[in-house]
C-alpha cells in the first residue's frame, strides 16, 4: 500500500509505493508550477499506482499553494522551478524546492520525472509544445530515445514529441542532473490540447517507463 510522508511545507507530501520484488526506483515530481494542471492531475492519479517491483515516489502537486490558486508561482512571483536546490531558510519557493531536492538526494532514485505543461504561444516566451527535456541522460539514454521514437511512430502518446535541453538554471531538471548526477526527464504537455488528452499523455509516458524498467 502507498505511504505518504509530509515534506512539512504548505501541504506538500511524498507518496511512497513499493513493489514486492527488487527493482529500480523512480521519483516523480508533478506540478512544480501550480497552473499546469494536467501535470499534477496525472501525479495525483499516480499516487494510487501499483507496481510489481522497485519503488515509486510521487510528489503531487509539488506546488500545493499554486495548484490551489491555479498560478505558476508558490506565492507572489516566487518560481519554484528557478529555485533549486533551494534553501531551508529561504522564501517559500526555496524552502519547498530544498525539501524536494533533499528528499531526492536521500532516496537516490535511478531517475526523476518532472511533469509540466507548455504554454500556448505567447510573445516573448519560448514555445515548447509537446516536449521532452533533458540535461544529462546517463544510463537512461536508450529509454529516452526509445520513448521519443515511440511517440514519433504513434505508439506512445496522442502526438509526436520533440526534444529540448538542457533544463533552465534553477530548474529541478538541470539541478538534479548536474549536482546529484541523477538523470531527469521533464515532460511538457501542450496546453492547447484538451485536458483529458494531456493527462493521458502524462500517464502514458510514465507507464511506458515503468514497464520499460520492469517495475510493472
Amino acid at each position: 500500500m502507498p505511504t505518504a510522508t509530509p515534506i512539512e511545507i504548505m501541504e506538500t507530501e511524498v507518496v511512497h509505493i513499493k513493489g514486492a520484488e527488487e527493482g529500480k526506483t523512480v521519483y516523480i515530481v508533478a506540478g512544480v508550477h501550480g497552473d499546469e494542471i494536467a501535470a499534477w492531475y496525472a501525479g495525483r492519479l499516480l499516487r494510487g499506482a501499483t507496481i510489481k517491483a522497485g519503488e515509486l515516489y510521487v510528489v503531487a502537486p509539488a506546488n500545493a499553494n499554486g495548484a490551489k490558486n491555479r498560478t505558476r508561482y508558490v506565492t507572489g512571483k516566487q518560481d519554484m522551478n528557478r529555485s533549486f536546490p533551494g534553501d531551508p531558510e529561504g522564501n517559500e519557493a526555496e524552502r519547498i524546492a530544498n525539501a524536494i531536492y533533499s528528499d531526492i538526494e536521500r532516496v537516490q532514485p535511478y531517475m526523476v520525472f518532472d511533469l509540466h505543461e507548455a504554454i500556448i504561444y505567447t510573445e516573448g516566451r519560448d514555445f515548447l509544445g509537446s516536449n521532452l527535456i533533458y540535461t544529462k541522460l546517463g544510463d537512461i539514454e536508450d529509454l529516452f530515445y526509445d520513448m521519443f521514437f515511440a511517440s514519433e511512430e504513434g505508439t506512445l502518446c496522442s502526438n509526436p514529441y520533440t526534444i529540448n535541453g538542457p533544463g533552465p538554471n534553477g530548474s529541478i531538471n538541470q539541478t538534479v542532473s548536474n549536482t546529484l548526477d541523477i538523470p531527469t526527464i521533464t515532460v511538457e504537455t501542450f496546453r492547447g490540447f484538451d485536458i483529458v488528452r494531456r493527462v493521458h499523455d502524462q500517464l502514458d509516458i510514465v507507464q511506458y517507463t515503468l514497464k520499460y524498467l520492469e517495475l510493472r
